[in-house]
């Protein structure tokens, strides 16, 4: 049994690895599309949103229309340009690079998370073919290269999943409040996740 458990935990490491790796050989393959430096639609108002909280300057590009995003209520949820404007104060508004790092970074993460729910909800064998799938699946490599919500999704639903289960089988009103934290959370970054929380809670009760 120990060593079945080693052998999960090198299989896990490889998957990580090559996660890793992939996303590296991605991220210097995207430096060279047009739109790296120069966001496009929806990329563009999140970079657009994001750098405003960053530096405080709300000028937008031209000839865009002023968007008034400190003026009015949100067109949007606001947790992907909130997270969006953190990387950009650590690293700085002009930096292409930083985003992509960091939601790549995110995606290893992922692949970790989507481990530890497998493994929790149907055992090791299944949760290392999960985790190959975040490794490799290309949509998830994609969005991790925008200036778009899913992998920061994802990061919150595997979160969220993994603290209901925890709550669940400890019978725990503390991991409860910290499952519904992450679920809140993630609504912010997409609303729609506020459909699961009347799932959650009956499941819990």
């Amino acid at each position: 049994m120990k060593r079945r458990g080693i052998r999960t935990w090198q299989w896990l490491t490889l998957i990580l690895l090559v996660g890793a790796a992939l996303r590296v050989a991605y991220l210097f393959e995207l430096q060279h599309a047009p739109d790296f430096t120069q966001p496009l639609a929806d990329a563009a108002f999140h970079d657009y949103w994001a750098r405003g909280w960053a530096t405080g300057e709300w000028t937008p590009p031209a000839p865009e229309p002023d968007p008034r995003i400190d003026e009015v209520p949100y067109l949007r949820p606001p947790g992907y340009p909130w997270f969006l404007s953190l990387v950009y104060r650590a690293a700085g508004a002009s930096n292409p690079w930083a985003p992509r790092v960091a939601q790549m970074l995110l995606g290893v993460l992922n692949i970790f998370l989507a481990f530890r729910l497998g493994r929790a909800l149907l055992g090791p064998p299944a949760a290392l073919i999960l985790a190959a799938f975040a490794a490799t699946h290309w949509t998830t490599l994609y969005f991790e290269g925008e200036l778009q919500a899913p992998v920061l999704l994802q990061t919150g639903t595997y979160l969220a999943l993994l603290l209901l289960l925890r709550a669940h089988h400890r019978s725990s009103w503390a991991w409860a409040a910290l499952a519904g934290i992450a679920l809140g959370l993630t609504a912010l970054v997409r609303a729609n996740a506020l459909a699961f929380v009347p799932v959650a809670a009956i499941w819990l009760v």
